[in-house]
């Protein structure tokens, strides 16, 4: 603001260099419009009527790179994008449970196909999430690495599953709609692998874990993120918190009564989700910080996976764990 009110006196006094006032015209477009054009020729124009210092043009750069990166990572247009993962993504794990639930009667010596109670009521045991692909270390010490990735699908009841995707569709709709969706797609699917990084790491290894919960805290850190930045842009905010807060509870109680949910994977999914989000929050106007949070955002994510999936393989996997 201080900058902004000493742009507006050079413009006023009519003994300013011709120089000094242009420079602070093409200052003041630049605050009032976010826009990498104007960024970039209010450097040159620094450059051509008048000398500036190193830090002057380190922070014109700043502007501008800030505000490309910006443009490259945020959608154009926010809040009228199409909700596809925030249904498809549910869907699809109701529809594999539906066939687990079916599959586990036969699994336990019952008859074969689907069933309203198996449905409803199954708590499926310890060998059969090992058998549906729960992420289950000694397997993966086998070369099972799609355990990764289908460990996140799968789920281990009806309360489980319920409780996961009621809180993720009220999360993932308000994100979809603002970014798209191949930006929710882009977190949902690190968080979900980055959860199970940190079952890997400090998890028991004897344990199996299943489930969308690290997905689902990823998605939150990416949500959280958004409504501290953009607090006055959301609609119907007291309704969402309201549906958050029902859901969460519901969850909080899955995850404690449930034995195959593991709190590594939450705290491994709400970092892994909450760095990449940096990269996609919209710009502010290409100020420095635009700049600082996607620096910060694509510095942390490339780290968070160049550190920790080497020690993953390189010494977790290496150990021999007798189960």
């Amino acid at each position: 603001m201080s900058k902004m009110l000493r742009y507006h006196r050079i413009l006023q006094d009519s003994s300013a260099d011709d120089g000094d006032r242009l420079y602070a015209c093409a200052q003041l477009l630049l605050y009032h419009r976010s826009d990498t054009r104007v960024a970039s020729k209010v450097r040159t124009i620094r450059l051509i009527v008048r000398d500036a210092s190193i830090a002057e043009l380190f922070y014109e750069d700043s502007l501008v790179l800030g505000q490309r990166l910006s443009d490259a990572f945020t959608p154009s247009k926010m809040g009228s994008h199409p909700l596809i993962y925030t249904y498809v993504f549910p869907l699809f794990c109701l529809s594999l449970y539906s066939y687990t639930a079916a599959d586990y009667r036969n699994y336990s010596g019952q008859t074969y196909g689907w069933h309203l109670a198996s449905v409803l009521g199954e708590q499926f045991d310890f060998d059969f999430l090992v058998t549906w692909r729960g992420f289950y270390l000694p397997a993966v010490q086998q070369g099972q690495r799609d355990r990764w990735v289908l460990s996140v699908i799968v789920h281990q009841g009806l309360q489980h599953i319920l409780s996961n995707m009621l809180l993720y569709i009220v999360l993932a709709r308000h994100l979809e709609r603002r970014y798209g969706t191949w930006r929710l797609v882009v977190v949902s699917t690190i968080s979900g692998i980055g959860g199970n990084l940190f079952c890997c790491l400090f998890s028991d290894p004897c344990t199996v874990v299943v489930g969308a919960s690290g997905l689902i805290f990823g998605v939150a850190a990416f949500w959280i993120a958004d409504l501290l930045l953009h607090l006055h842009e959301i609609r119907g905010i007291l309704l969402q918190l309201f549906l958050i807060l029902v859901f969460f509870v519901l969850f909080l109680v899955t995850i404690i009564t449930q034995p195959h949910v593991s709190h590594f994977s939450h705290l491994g999914g709400l970092l892994a989700g909450l760095f990449p989000s940096m990269l996609f929050l919209p710009s502010s106007g290409g100020r420095l910080p635009d700049t600082v949070i996607i620096a910060v955002g694509l510095t942390c994510t490339v780290m968070f996976n160049a550190i920790l999936f080497p020690v993953a393989y390189l010494i977790r996997l290496q150990r021999n764990f007798v189960c």
